[in-house]
């Protein structure tokens, strides 16, 4: 769905229970895993660019525990079109990129002017919203950014979202950094990241519930793993409910995030494949 930077072109946006089989939860900055071998089998798939797999473990899971966090973001466009899921079905469908300059940030969300400084516009007030569990915006005021999001309805609603940091726009560096670098990217409903950030995402299943139902893929819990383009060696494995501090070479620039996997499983009921949500965050500066 294109529409030009005039018109609209456009985008954004714990108590983990803990030992279905015996392991401990980790919550807040204490992410990996260590201890026990075990062996498996493993498929690939490729969507949207990401590459993602899936590894049954022969052994008895110690991970196991299931959260139901999620991700969500509202756009209000100043041309009236909106885009989230929790606008159900009166939501844009598709995907939408667009450059603004952010003119108020806080821990809503974002106020988005599309007017570049070079052109002779009126400025807009594009506002997004969004929200998860232990997700503080990150963007700063003033910030020339890209926003990418997409929309998709399936069956249930998807959403993922993602806010890049601009060198320059409209013939001005960027006032706040004068660097490309990732500010905030987040997925509710699909284990996958945009293309182009320097990452992907996989999932891995524990074999938690060998019993469970299975229409469609058999009920597990699964492990998130974010997985760079270069320096492989480099990537983070969570567990559903954990976060965790990441640096890694990016496309331009080195990306410091915190990483969080929200949700990560499979029901095993009928048409439920939606259980998959995260985010990543720029950290903020030390000191």
């Amino acid at each position: 769905m294109a529409k030009t930077m005039h018109h609209w072109r456009a985008a954004v946006g714990m108590a983990l229970s803990t030992a279905a089989c015996g392991g401990t939860a980790v919550i807040d900055g204490q992410g990996g895993f260590g201890g026990g071998t075990t062996t498996s089998s493993t498929t690939g798939s490729t969507t949207s660019s990401v590459t993602t797999s899936s590894t049954t473990t022969s052994t008895t899971p110690t991970l196991c525990g299931r959260t139901d966090d999620r991700f969500w973001f509202k756009l209000w466009a100043s041309s009236g079109e909106a885009w989230g899921c929790d606008f159900d079905m009166d939501t844009q469908l598709g995907e939408l990129t667009f450059e603004a300059e952010v003119t108020r940030a806080d821990q809503e969300g974002l106020v988005l002017n599309l007017c570049p400084p070079n052109a002779n516009c009126p400025p807009t007030e594009e506002v997004l919203h969004f929200d998860a569990p232990g997700l503080d915006n990150p963007v700063p005021e003033g910030a020339y950014v890209e926003v990418r999001l997409a929309v998709e309805r399936p069956w249930a609603c998807t959403a993922r979202l993602r806010i890049k940091n601009l060198i320059a726009w409209g013939g001005e560096l960027n006032p706040v950094m004068g660097v490309s670098v990732l500010w905030l990217e987040a997925a509710d409903g699909v284990a996958a990241s945009f293309s182009g950030g320097g990452y992907g995402v996989s999932t891995a299943a524990l074999g938690c519930y060998p019993n469970g139902p299975s229409c469609g893929p058999p009920e597990d819990d699964y492990l998130m793993t974010f997985l760079p383009d270069v320096e492989p060696s480099n990537a983070i494995e969570l567990q559903m409910g954990s976060e965790q501090s990441w640096i890694f070479e990016g496309p331009l620039f080195q990306e410091r995030l915190n990483v969080r996997n929200l949700r990560s499983y499979e029901s095993g009921a009928c048409d439920d494949h939606w259980n998959w949500a995260f985010w990543l965050a720029r950290q903020a500066p030390e000191g």
